[in-house]
C-alpha cells in the first residue's frame, strides 16, 4: 500500500495511520495485531448505523458513522462483504455504506434494516459475521394528499339575476391532520450495560446509562411491550427475565460457571398496536468474580530513569536493562475466563502517570532535577479496579525511585563582584580577583570556561583570566587613575554562557590596616533542604584603605559543607546538608586585602530541620507464625524508627481496618483480631504503615507475612526402595534423578535430604526431590556412586523412611591424547632421499574405552611444510616427502596433530623443527641476478589494475630447479604494485587496482630484491630500483569557488548584484574557479551564456579574470527579465582542442538594487574602514538570523539629520548598506517583504541583530532601518476655523502677517548683504596665501578601457599666525544646492602638511584646535556641496593643465552624496588608489 513517498504523502490521514501500521509492522515493532483483525472496535458484537430516507432517486446519503468500526485495512489486510436479505439496499466501498438504489421510509413501510458484514482475514482467511443493524430516519418529504376527490357542492338556482343586486360572504375552514400511526417506537439508548457477581443473586440490574425505556415516536404514545428477542450464551434465559411492561431486568438465578463470563442479549421494544411497530437495542451484562482478594501489581522493575524535561508522555527506563518500566497487575479472584477488568493507577506524585500501556511515562513536563528540586523521586503507587465504588479493590503500594538525568537546561551565573581596587605600579602577573560562577547542571554540562570577552580602554591584553579557574591577572605597569569595564563570560560544557562586567579601578596608596567586619560574631540558621548554591549570610568586610577584600573559610569547613564567594562575602552552601549528621557548624572567616593584611570573624551555623526522612522499619522482614483458632493472639512487634526531630520524629502505626489482625499505634504490638482458619487461608500478607506526625507526613509501608500453622500427625515414606540411572561424566549441574516421598497428611510437609554418599558431588532439591550434580562426575576416577536419601521429617530408620539411588557414570571422550616427549630439532642435507625416516612421534590418549583411547596421527597447518614432509597415520613416523632443494628455505616447521576417534574428536599438536642446509651443487661463473640495477618507467595516471609496468629480467637463471622469487622491499607502502614470475622465470612488476593520482603523487620510488638459493646469488645484481613516474591527465573538471557569505545557496548557485544607477562597466562580481590538474589542465577560461539574449547583452565576462560587469545602462530594464538568470562556463586546457577541455557551468543570478531593497544596520563607535575588517562576520550573522542570501552594497560614514533638519555624516560611525535575496526564487526583496520584516526589519529582529553583531565583534550595534537619502520636507502646519467670527478676522489677519513678513525680509536682506562682504573680503584674503602643491595622486578605475587616469592634486597652505586677524566663527554659509538657507563653516578651509593630512578627520572644529593655527584641508564637509569636491578639483585641474583634452570626470563618484566617505564592499569595491593615503579618497578643491 505504501509503494512510494509521493503515495504516501496524498493518501488521506487513514491511509497514513494504515502506512505507518504497515511499516511498523515489517519493523518488527507490533507483532501481534492479526488477533484484532475483524473485531469490533468498540468491543461490541453488532453494528448499528443511522441513516436518512431518499427524497425521490436520491442515493448520496451517508450513514452514521460513515465508515463501519470493523479493525483492519479493507485494501490490504480484510475483506468485507455484505449479506442481505430480499431488496439489495447497500453496497460496500472499502469500510463506507453506500445505498445501492433509493430507500423511502414510508413506501416501503420499513424503519430498520437488519443484514450481515462477513469479514475474512487475508493473511490466514478466518472469516466473522457481524449483524448490521440499519435505522432508518424520517424526513419530511411527503405532502398531505385529501381523500375523496373532487369535492362536490350543489347550489339552488336562486339568485338575483341583476349582479348588482347579488351579497357574498366569507368563511375560514380549518383543516386538521390527525396524526396516525406510522412510526416505531424508539430507545433512548442503542446499547445498555450491567454488572452482576458470580455465585451472587443480585435482583434487579442496576441498567447503565440508565434504565431500558422505548418510547412511540408517534404522538398517540401507544403502550410498549418488552421482550428478550435473542442473546448469548443461549443460557441467558435461565438467569434473567424481562419485565414485559416496564423493562425492568431481573436475575433470577447465581451464576456459577466459570466459563460464563459475557452475556449480550437482544432486547425488543413492540408498540401495543394493530401494526405491531418495533424497535431493537442490545443488553450487555459483565460477569464478575467475587472480590475477595486485592490485586498485585508487579514491575520490571522499581528503580529507572529519565531526563529531566522530559516531554508528557516519555516512557521511564529501568536502570537495569534501559527497558521502559512496565506494570501489570493480576487478581487471585479471577479465572483464566473472567474478563479482565480495567485498573489506574494512583501516584503519590504529579510528575509521572501509567499510560494505557502499563508504562511508566512523565507527565509534567517541567520536571526538573537541578537545585533546589531533587536529583531523584520516591514515590508510591497503587492498582485501583476501575468502577470500584466501594474502593477496596486496591493492590499493596509500590515504591518506585525514578532518576532525573541532566540536560544541560541551566546557563552558568557568574556571581556579582564589588568594584575591584588594584595599586598603580606593579609589573609582571599576578592575580588581582577571582571570577566564580555557578551552573545547576552536573557532569560536563557544570564544568565551566572563563574568557575575557572585552575590555575597555584598550586593555585587552592587560588582564589574563584563568580558563578553569576563573582567576583574572593583571599584566604589566598600570597607573594611578585608570579604569577598566572587564567582560568575563563563562561557558559550560553545553555551550551556555553568560557573562559579568567588573570593574577596576588603579589607586595609589601603602598598605597598613587591615580589613574590618561589621562584627566579629555571626549568628545565623539555614534549613537541611537548603539546594547547593542558597545564600546563607553576606559578609562585609571595608579595608580602610579602599582596597579590594578577598574572603575566605580558613577553619570549620572541614567537610566542605559551605563555600564563600572570596570577592562577594555571600555565604552559600555548598553541599548537601543533613541535621541528622550534623546540627550544628562555626566557621572561622578571614577577609584578607592584596597585601595580606586580614582580619577573622566567627559563623555560627544552626542546621533547621525539615521532615525529610521516612520512617524507617527495622529489622525487616516481618515473618510470623500463629496457630489457627486463637483470637487476641500477640504475634509479634514492628519497630521503625525516624531519623527528624519533635513531631517530624514521632512515628504511627496502622493497618487496614478490614485485615483480622490489630497493631497497636504507638508500640507496634501485632495481634490477631478474630480467629484464623488454616483450612481457608494458609498466609496472610498485611501491610503494614508507618506515618510521621508532620503536617505534611511521609509514609512507609512494610509487608507481614503471618503464616498460619497447621500439626502434621503422618510420617512420610518412600514407596520406591532402589532408583538406577545412567549419567554421562562431566556433566556440571545436571539433573540426576527424581526421588518421590508421599505423605497423608493433608498438608504436605516433606523435606530431602541426602544422608549418605558423596555430599561434594550431588545435591537435592529439599522441596521436590531432584538430584543435581554440583561438579562433573569423572569414568576414569569412579564410574559408580551410591546415595542414601531420607527426609527431615521421617528420621525412624524404619522401612520405607530412606530410599538408595545408584548412580553409574557413563565414560566420554573428555581427555586428549598427549605427546609422550617433546620433539627435538632436526638437521638435515637438502640432498637427502624422498621417503628417508626422519623421526617418529607417539602419543597416549588415558579415556577409559575404545574408541575414545584410539589415536591417529596427520600434519595440519598450510604452509611448505606439507609439501615435502609426511606422517605415517598409524606409527607416527615424520619422513621426506618431496625434494628439499626445490625450496631456498632453511627451516621448517612440522605440525603433526595427534587425535582419537571419539565423538566429539579431541587432539593435540606437537611442532618437529627440521634444518635444511643447502649444498651447492653448481658453482655458476656468474651469479644469478638482475640485467638492470635501475629502471624509469611513466604510466598514465588512468591505468587500469592488471597494467604491467616493467619487466625485470633475471641473467643466469642455470637450471629449472633453482628456485626464483622477487619481492618489493620499499616504495609499495599503499600497495599498489605487485610482484609475479613468468613463464619465463622472469619478474613482472604490474599495478594492482586503478588509483594513480598525480595531484596526489607524481613519482613513487619502488626497491626490488631477488630471492634464490645463496650459494648462486650475485649480491651486486640482486636488487633493482624502478622509478615510476604518473603521467597527468586532465581528468578534473573546474571547481567553482563560492564566497563565504552565499553558503545558504549551498553551492548549487552564485548571486551578484548591481545598482540601478551604475555606470557601464561596473564590476558585479568576480567568477573563481580552481583546477586540480596541472601545466596547461590548470588554466581556466570563463564565457558568460544565457537563456534570454536580451538578458546576456546586459552583461559580459572577462574570460581570464572571471570579472562580470555590465555593458549597458540598468534604469530601463523590463521587470520580466529580473531578475538576470545566467550560466557561467569554466573550461581548462583552453589552448587544446575542446574534446581535450572539462567543462563546468554554474548559473549566475543577477538583481538589480533600488531603493526599496536597501536596508541599513547602523554601528556606532566604530570607523567604517574597522567595520570593513568585519564584513565577513557581520554577512555571517545577517544571514543565520534571516535564513536569506544577504550582500552589502557599501559601508560608508553614518548618515543622519541634524536639528535644523538637514543630512550630515557622522565618520566616527558607520552605516551598513545591504540588501537581501530570497534562496528559494532567487528575487531581490523589498525591504516590507514579509520575509524581511519577519527576519530582519522588525524591531524584536532588529534588536536581536543588533545584540548579536554587538557581542560577537565587540562593536555597539544600534539599529537596523531602511537608509536615509535626503532630508524631509518639513510638516505642513494643519488647522481649522472653529467659528464665523474667525473668517470674519481672516483678512485682517493676513494684512497684519504681510507686514510683519516685510519688517523681517528687508531686515534679513540687510543682514545677508552685510554677511556676504564679509565673506568676499575673507576670501579674497585666503586666495592671497595659497601654496602650491607638491604632490599628486593618479586614481585608477579598474577593467573599463573607456576610463582614463585621473589625478588629485592636494594643496598645501601655510599662513603666519598673526597674518589672520578675522572672526570666522559667524562665517557660516551652504552651499548645497537641494535647500535655499545659507551655511558656511570656517572649518571649510584647510591649511595643513601633507603629512598631518593624512590623518585628518572629516568633522569640522575650530582654528584653535590645531597647532600653529592651521587646519588639514580634508575637513571640508561634504554636505557644503551637491557636486563631488573631488569632481570639481579634477575638473579645474585637468582643464588648466591640458585645454586641448576634455573635462573627464570620474562616473563612479558621481552615484551619491556620501561616496567620498564609503568603503566599497567586494561586490562594488571598483576603484583602487595607489598608496596609502588617506587624501586620496578625500580630495580638496579650492578656495
Amino acid at each position: 500500500m505504501c509503494k512510494s513517498e509521493e503515495q504516501f504523502r496524498v493518501t488521506s490521514f487513514y491511509y497514513l495511520f494504515i502506512c505507518i501500521f504497515e511499516r511498523e509492522v515489517e519493523a518488527g515493532l507490533i507483532t501481534d495485531y492479526n488477533a484484532d483483525l475483524c473485531r469490533l472496535e468498540n468491543g461490541l458484537s453488532s453494528i448499528i448505523v443511522d441513516i436518512e430516507e431518499s427524497v425521490g432517486d436520491e442515493t448520496a446519503q451517508t450513514t452514521t458513522p460513515q465508515e463501519l468500526p470493523i479493525i483492519g485495512d479493507p485494501w490490504n489486510q480484510i475483506d468485507l462483504t455484505l449479506v442481505q436479505h430480499e431488496k439489495r439496499y447497500f453496497r460496500l466501498h472499502g469500510k463506507k455504506l453506500q445505498l445501492s438504489q433509493p430507500l423511502d421510509r414510508d413506501e416501503d413501510d420499513i424503519s430498520s434494516i437488519v443484514f450481515q458484514a462477513v469479514c475474512v482475514i487475508k493473511s490466514t482467511r478466518e472469516s466473522r459475521t457481524i449483524p448490521v443493524i440499519a435505522r432508518i430516519s424520517d424526513r419530511n418529504d411527503n405532502s398531505p394528499k385529501f381523500i375523496g376527490e373532487p369535492f362536490e357542492i350543489s347550489i339552488p338556482e336562486d339568485r338575483a339575476f341583476d349582479p348588482k343586486l347579488r351579497r357574498s360572504s366569507t368563511t375560514t375552514l380549518t383543516i386538521n391532520v390527525v396524526d396516525s400511526d406510522d412510526q416505531p417506537p424508539a430507545f433512548h439508548h442503542s446499547v445498555y450495560n450491567a454488572t452482576v457477581i458470580r455465585s451472587v443473586l443480585t435482583g434487579v440490574l442496576d441498567v447503565k446509562p440508565g434504565k431500558i425505556l422505548a418510547t412511540d415516536k408517534d404522538s398517540i404514545n401507544a403502550p410498549i411491550h418488552y421482550a428478550f428477542v435473542n442473546g448469548t450464551p443461549a443460557s441467558y434465559l435461565s438467569y434473567f427475565l424481562i419485565d414485559g411492561q416496564t423493562g425492568i431486568v431481573r436475575q433470577i438465578r447465581p451464576i456459577d460457571n466459570d466459563q460464563e463470563t459475557t452475556f449480550e442479549i437482544y432486547l425488543k421494544a413492540t408498540e401495543v398496536t394493530e401494526a405491531r411497530r418495533s424497535a431493537y437495542a442490545k443488553l450487555v451484562i459483565l460477569v464478575k468474580a467475587l472480590n475477595s482478594h486485592p490485586p498485585i501489581i508487579q514491575s520490571n522493575s522499581l528503580v529507572g530513569y529519565v531526563d529531566e524535561n522530559s516531554a508528557v508522555g516519555t516512557p521511564v527506563l529501568s536502570l537495569a536493562d534501559n527497558q521502559p518500566i512496565h506494570f501489570t497487575v493480576s487478581d487471585p479472584d479471577l479465572t483464566p475466563n473472567d474478563p479482565k477488568p480495567e485498573y489506574h493507577y494512583e501516584l503519590t506524585t504529579s510528575g509521572f502517570k501509567v499510560n494505557d500501556d502499563g508504562i511508566l511515562v512523565v507527565a509534567d513536563q517541567h520536571l526538573d532535577r537541578d537545585p533546589p528540586n531533587p536529583p531523584q523521586l520516591q514515590f508510591q503507587m497503587i492498582a485501583r479496579e476501575v468502577g470500584d465504588q466501594h474502593e477496596t479493590s486496591s493492590s499493596t503500594p509500590l515504591v518506585i525511585l525514578v532518576h532525573l538525568k541532566d540536560k544541560n537546561d541551566n546557563s552558568p551565573f557568574v556571581r556579582p563582584l564589588h568594584t575591584i581596587i588594584i595599586p598603580g605600579g606593579g609589573d609582571g602577573r599576578r592575580t588581582i580577583f577571582q571570577v566564580e560562577a555557578d551552573d545547576k547542571d552536573e557532569g560536563d554540562n557544570a564544568k565551566l570556561q572563563f574568557a575575557i570577552t572585552h575590555v575597555s580602554n584598550n586593555g585587552t591584553k592587560r588582564f589574563m583570566v584563568h580558563e578553569k579557574t576563573g582567576a583574572v591577572d593583571a599584566v604589566g605597569k598600570f597607573n594611578t587613575g585608570e579604569h577598566f569595564s572587564i567582560t568575563v563570560q563563562a561557558t559550560d560544557g553545553g555551550g551556555r554562557s553568560s557573562q559579568r562586567i567588573v570593574e577596576v579601578n588603579v589607586i595609589d596608596g601603602p598598605n597598613l590596616k587591615a580589613p574590618v567586619f561589621s562584627q566579629l560574631v555571626y549568628d545565623v540558621g539555614v534549613s537541611e533542604g537548603a539546594s547547593i548554591g542558597a545564600e546563607v549570610i553576606t559578609l562585609e568586610a571595608r579595608d580602610p584603605e579602599g582596597k579590594p577584600v578577598i574572603y575566605d573559610i580558613v577553619a570549620g569547613n572541614e567537610l566542605q559543607h559551605f563555600t564563600i564567594g572570596k570577592n562577594t562575602g555571600i555565604l552559600s552552601v555548598n553541599g548537601q546538608l543533613d541535621r541528622e549528621d550534623l546540627s550544628r557548624y562555626s566557621l572561622n572567616i578571614k577577609a584578607a586585602d592584596d597585601g595580606g593584611l586580614h582580619s577573622i570573624a566567627t559563623v555560627n551555623i544552626r542546621v533547621i530541620d525539615i521532615n525529610d526522612k521516612n520512617p524507617q522499619f527495622l529489622n525487616l522482614p516481618y515473618n510470623y507464625k500463629v496457630k489457627e483458632g486463637q483470637p487476641g493472639k500477640l504475634i509479634g512487634r514492628v519497630e521503625a524508627k525516624d531519623e527528624d526531630e519533635d513531631v517530624n520524629g514521632e512515628i504511627r502505626f496502622e493497618i487496614p481496618d478490614n485485615s483480622p489482625f490489630n497493631v497497636d499505634r504507638i508500640t507496634g504490638e501485632v495481634s490477631t483480631k478474630t480467629a484464623l482458619d488454616y483450612e481457608k487461608q494458609k498466609v496472610h500478607y498485611v501491610v503494614v504503615t508507618a506515618r510521621d506526625n508532620s503536617p505534611s507526613p511521609r509514609i512507609a509501608t512494610a509487608t507481614m507475612t503471618i503464616a498460619i500453622e497447621d500439626v502434621p500427625d503422618t510420617e512420610p515414606v518412600f514407596n520406591r526402595f532402589t532408583y538406577e540411572v545412567n549419567i554421562p561424566e562431566n556433566l556440571r549441574n545436571s539433573k540426576v534423578t527424581r526421588v518421590e516421598a508421599m505423605d497423608p497428611d493433608t498438608e504436605k510437609r516433606i523435606t530431602y535430604f541426602i544422608k549418605q554418599g558423596p555430599f561434594d558431588k550431588f545435591n537435592i532439591d529439599p522441596i521436590t526431590g531432584d538430584i543435581y550434580t554440583t561438579q562433573g562426575l569423572d569414568y576414569e576416577r569412579n564410574a559408580k556412586h551410591v546415595l542414601i536419601i531420607g527426609t527431615e521429617e521421617n528420621d525412624s530408620g524404619n522401612l520405607g523412611s530412606t530410599t538408595t539411588v545408584i548412580v553409574n557414570v557413563v565414560d566420554e571422550n573428555d581427555v586428549p591424547p598427549i605427546f609422550n616427549v617433546v620433539p627435538r630439532p632436526i638437521r638435515l642435507d637438502d640432498t637427502s632421499h624422498v621417503g628417508m625416516v626422519i623421526t617418529k612421534l607417539e602419543a597416549t590418549d588415558s579415556d577409559g574405552t575404545s574408541p575414545f583411547n584410539k589415536v591417529k596421527y596427520e600434519i595440519t597447518g598450510r604452509g611448505k611444510a606439507a609439501r615435502y614432509f609426511d606422517v605415517n597415520h598409524d606409527t607416527g613416523e615424520v619422513s621426506i616427502k618431496d625434494d628439499l632443494r626445490k625450496e631456498m628455505d632453511t627451516e621448517y616447521h612440522i605440525d603433526v596433530r595427534a587425535y582419537d576417534l571419539g565423538e566429539p574428536q579431541l587432539s593435540s599438536v606437537a611442532t618437529v623443527k627440521v634444518n635444511v642446509d643447502h649444498v651447492a651443487t653448481v658453482a655458476p661463473d656468474v651469479g644469478v641476478g638482475f640485467s638492470e640495477t635501475e629502471y624509469s618507467v611513466d604510466v598514465l595516471e588512468s591505468a587500469v589494475g592488471g597494467t604491467l609496468l616493467k619487466t625485470l629480467v633475471i641473467i643466469n637463471k642455470q637450471d629449472e630447479i633453482i628456485p626464483i622469487e622477487c619481492q618489493i622491499i620499499s616504495g609499495n607502502e599503499d600497495g599498489l604494485f605487485t610482484l609475479r614470475v613468468n613463464k619465463d622465470r622472469n619478474c613482472e612488476l604490474k599495478l594492482t587496482r586503478t588509483s594513480l593520482d598525480h595531484e596526489k603523487v607524481p613519482e613513487y620510488l619502488v626497491q626490488v630484491k631477488l630471492l634464490t638459493l645463496p650459494g648462486v646469488i650475485s649480491k651486486k645484481n640482486s636488487q633493482v630500483k624502478i622509478k615510476i613516474r604518473v603521467v597527468d591527465e586532465n581528468d578534473n573538471k573546474p571547481e567553482f569557488q563560492f564566497p563565504d557569505h552565499q553558503k545558504i545557496a549551498r553551492g548549487k548557485k552564485l548571486y551578484g548584484a548591481i545598482s540601478e544607477d551604475s555606470q557601464i562597466s561596473t564590476s558585479v562580481i568576480q567568477i573563481r574557479a580552481e583546477d586540480k590538474d596541472s601545466g596547461t589542465f590548470h588554466e581556466i577560461t570563463y564565457e558568460l551564456e544565457a537563456e534570454n539574449d536580451l538578458a546576456r547583452s546586459f552583461f559580459t565576462i572577462d574570460s581570464k579574470s572571471g570579472i562580470v560587469s555590465n555593458t549597458r545602462t540598468l534604469d530601463d530594464v523590463s521587470p520580466a527579465l529580473l531578475p538576470f538568470r545566467l550560466t557561467v562556463s569554466a573550461r581548462d586546457n583552453p589552448k587544446g582542442p575542446t574534446s581535450a577541455s572539462q567543462i563546468s557551468q554554474i548559473p549566475l543570478i543577477v538583481n538589480i538594487i533600488g531603493e526599496p531593497h536597501r536596508m541599513v544596520l547602523i554601528i556606532q563607535g566604530t570607523t567604517p574602514d574597522k567595520v570593513k575588517s568585519k564584513e565577513k562576520d557581520i554577512l555571517e550573522i545577517l544571514q543565520d538570523t534571516s535564513t536569506l542570501i544577504i550582500g552589502i552594497e557599501k559601508i560608508s560614514a553614518h548618515r543622519y539629520l541634524t536639528d535644523n533638519g538637514t543630512l550630515d555624516l557622522d565618520s566616527t560611525a558607520t552605516d551598513v548598506w545591504f540588501y537581501a535575496v530570497d534562496p528559494i526564487n532567487d528575487h531581490i526583496l523589498d525591504r516590507e517583504h514579509p520575509k524581511v520584516t519577519d527576519t530582519i526589519m522588525s524591531r524584536e529582529s532588529s534588536k536581536g541583530i543588533s545584540y548579536y553583531v554587538s557581542s560577537s565583534l565587540g562593536v555597539r550595534a544600534t539599529e537596523v532601518r531602511k537608509p536615509i537619502t535626503r532630508a524631509p520636507l518639513p510638516p505642513a502646519p494643519v488647522g481649522t476655523l472653529e467659528s464665523e467670527q474667525q473668517w470674519a478676522a481672516f483678512p485682517a489677519a493676513l494684512v497684519a502677517l504681510a507686514c510683519l513678513i516685510f519688517i523681517v525680509s528687508s531686515a534679513g536682506i540687510c543682514f545677508v548683504c552685510y554677511k556676504w562682504s564679509r565673506y568676499n573680503a575673507y576670501k579674497n584674503q585666503m586666495q592671497r596665501i595659497v601654496v602650491p602643491p607638491r604632490s599628486y595622486e593618479p586614481v585608477y578605475v579598474d577593467h573599463s578601457p573607456s576610463l582614463k587616469q585621473y589625478e588629485t592634486q592636494v594643496l598645501n597652505m601655510r599662513v603666519q599666525g598673526d597674518e589672520l586677524d578675522i572672526d570666522d566663527s559667524d562665517l557660516q554659509m551652504d552651499l548645497n544646492l537641494s535647500r535655499n538657507h545659507m551655511y558656511m563653516d570656517g572649518s571649510t578651509t584647510g591649511y595643513n602638511s601633507r603629512d598631518s593630512l593624512v590623518g585628518s578627520q572629516w568633522r569640522s572644529s575650530s582654528p584653535s584646535s590645531h597647532a600653529g593655527g592651521t587646519r588639514p584641508a580634508s575637513d571640508v564637509s561634504p554636505s557644503s556641496s551637491k557636486t563631488p569636491i573631488l569632481k570639481t578639483f579634477q575638473t579645474r585641474q585637468l582643464g588648466s593643465g591640458d585645454k586641448s583634452e576634455p573635462s573627464i570626470v570620474n562616473p563612479i563618484y558621481e552615484r551619491s552624496d556620501d561616496d567620498e566617505m564609503s568603503i566599497s564592499s567586494q561586490i562594488n569595491d571598483n576603484v583602487h588608489f595607489r598608496g596609502k593615503r588617506d587624501y586620496a579618497r578625500k580630495p580638496t578643491t579650492e578656495l
